[in-house]
């Protein structure tokens, strides 16, 4: 076996070896950390300084297993927690060299750790340092540690694969971006204040915290607080209990996607009562359509000259010059052009960042409500937060703009306005999105995140693809994550369900040969592939850029492909067959997507528009300078 499949093996080892009562302590610390990420809503704090302080606040909780790997000028890191709630386990450590960045220790030193510790650590350590058997240990205080590790036999992927294909209870898995250029005495500060995607079911909500319905009758719907009244009329003895949760909770209703959110709990009325009930409700009131089902959790899914512009960090973007953006950008401009709106259903977007300001938009709903660049689902407010930044990223890939001397430059860098959606990833926030998305009348609804929705009911599947369709009947072109789990997609929603506006993305590797990246989901409604490994997004604080990999990168990609056709006057239902169309070939891969497609090609795809349409040019030269 590689060296890379027996390091999987002793973390299994590891795990293996913890009785039930450690294994209980981790669950109850997991659920604990969990619930605080959705009280409190982010990970990180953009304006703190020490981003170690904020993950100790994350890990404080203990007894989680948090792992993170990176590749950084070949070294990773990861972060563990304390195995056991209270105690410090590597207390009493000998420290043979102290510097202001790391602690050296040796092979000797690592015996006075508890025994899972110093598995765990020689499972993932290699030398660091000159000398044989020392080891760098960088502290980051008492409640954990972060190590950087060798990560030549240590691929991303392979843990990300084992933690999430294992029921191990106390695995929190959490994956570090890469970081551009070494930074010295600032090295781990930064390399924790990158902690990005894969987390999963960020801020997740419990199946039980609420339920999400759908009733209609003759094609309207039918609000569910009025259903023991209607029953009542019919003869049926009303339930107290059911009664008294629907007069006294805070019903959300989605008009546009049809169906209504109702806070339920375990202790009282659960997800289960109410969806009996409401099923039982149909046998006496059969005009009734019922579909009903749990708030299910979803996840991101992560992992210059030629360019005629003048944003500094341009000549990080490869993939824009891979994919002609500067000769794309030339050709469009001459063409009449309209602003495209696009939704980004994800974490927050900062605003104030200068590539990102000029995108804010200001929207009102249908019933009044200003929108002001965005809303927040998780508080219910219009106060966007970054989490660890996946939302604020795959925006700047989408649409920062471009030729404004600052940051970097989106694949469609002007004529997009952008609206913020922030969820936390449960299926209640995520369709409370939606039906704002299709309230405000957006063109694009970008979304990189997908909900693995085996086992789930075809009632609980429904309530989704019904807010999907509504979508697509207003005109709206859905563009979304087929996710990185290097499977067949068919269970990643909502790219698996598909339509005529719906493009369901995976992700190409980086480079000039359009293959698959090696963690990129396939299948026969995967509609097209993009660059998502090693795609610059940025920086997260002043110095420290930050490479993105995923099929969430990808996806932006595609969106921004969509909103230059639309600004061209191409027709929504026409974004998807040109899209499709002009695809190159994929290569050398044994894993397929949907027949004749490919990698994408905005250049062909804008060709294409330009002759179908005969559009004709402007008598105005905007093509940017170098």
């Amino acid at each position: 076996m590689s060296r890379r499949g027996d390091t999987l093996c002793e973390i299994a080892d590891v795990l293996a070896d913890m009785d039930e009562k450690q294994l209980e302590q981790a669950r109850t610390a997991l659920e604990k950390i969990r619930h605080a990420r959705k009280e409190e809503r982010i990970l990180y704090d953009s304006s703190e300084v020490d981003r170690r302080t904020m993950l100790l606040k994350q890990l404080q909780e203990g007894p989680v297993v948090m792992l993170g790997v990176s590749n950084i000028h070949g070294v990773g890191v990861f972060a563990v927690t304390n195995l056991y709630k209270g105690i410090n386990p590597f207390e009493g450590v000998a420290v043979e060299q102290a510097t202001d960045e790391y602690e050296i220790f040796t092979d000797k030193d690592l015996s006075t750790l508890q025994p899972a510790v110093r598995q765990l650590c020689l499972s993932f350590f290699a030398p660091f340092t000159s000398g044989n058997g020392y080891y760098s240990l960088p502290e980051v205080g008492e409640e954990g540690l972060a190590y950087p590790v060798n990560a030549t036999g240590l691929n991303t992927l392979d843990v990300s694969w084992y933690l999430n294909h294992s029921e191990v209870p106390n695995i929190e898995l959490i994956e570090v971006a890469a970081i551009g250029s070494p930074l010295s005495t600032s090295f781990m500060r930064f390399a924790l204040t990158s902690l990005l995607a894969k987390v999963t079911a960020i801020g997740a909500a419990k199946d039980d915290d609420y339920t999400v319905l759908s009733i209609l009758s003759g094609g309207s719907m039918v609000y569910v607080d009025t259903i023991p009244e209607l029953l009542h009329k019919v003869g049926v003895e009303v339930d107290g209990r059911i009664a008294t949760l629907l007069s006294t909770a805070n019903i959300k209703t989605l008009k546009f996607a049809e169906c209504q959110i109702v806070p339920t709990s375990s202790g009282s009325v659960s997800n289960a009562d109410l969806c009996d009930y409401l099923h039982g409700a149909r046998r006496h009131l059969p005009d009734l359509q019922v579909t009903c089902g749990r708030n299910i959790a979803g996840e991101m899914t992560q992992l210059d000259d030629t360019l005629h512009v003048n944003d500094p960090d341009a000549y990080m973007q490869d993939y824009l010059r891979r994919m002609n953006m500067g000769e794309v950008w030339g050709l469009i401009q001459q063409y009449p052009r309209r602003e495209v709106t696009v939704a980004v259903i994800d974490q927050g977007v900062n605003f104030s960042d200068p590539d990102m300001a000029p995108l804010r938009g200001t929207f009102t709903t249908s019933d009044g409500k200003v929108i002001d660049g965005g809303w927040n689902f998780q508080y219910g407010n219009s106060t966007l937060t970054l989490g660890f930044h996946h939302g604020q990223r795959v925006s700047r890939v989408l649409a920062a703009r471009g030729n404004n001397s600052a940051g970097m430059v989106g694949v469609a860098p002007d004529h997009v306005r952008l609206v913020s959606l922030q969820i936390s990833g449960a299926m209640s926030q995520f369709l409370e999105a939606l039906d704002m998305a299709i309230d405000l009348g957006v063109d694009v609804i970008s979304m990189s995140l997908t909900y693995h929705m085996n086992g789930y009911s075809s009632s609980e599947k429904a309530l989704l693809r019904t807010a999907l369709l509504r979508a697509q009947q207003r005109n709206i072109v859905l563009v979304s994550s087929a996710g990185n789990d290097n499977m067949d997609a068919h269970d990643c929603y909502p790219c698996w369900y598909g339509g005529p506006s719906a493009i369901c993305v995976t992700a190409l590797n980086n480079d000039a040969n359009n293959t698959l990246a090696n963690f990129s989901n396939f299948g026969n409604r995967v509609d097209i592939a993009a660059f998502g490994t090693s795609i610059y997004s940025g920086s997260l604080v002043p110095g420290v850029h930050v490479w993105s990999s995923g099929a969430s990168f990808a996806t932006p990609m595609v969106s921004a492909g969509a909103a230059i056709l639309l600004s061209l006057g191409v027709q929504p239902s026409r974004v998807k067959s040109i899209l499709v169309s002009s695809t190159d070939p994929l290569q050398g891969s044994n894993k397929h997507i949907r027949p004749r497609s490919g990698a994408l090609n905005i250049l062909s795809s804008v060709q294409n528009a330009i002759q179908m349409y005969g559009l004709r040019t402007t008598n105005r030269n905007l093509r940017a300078t170098s």
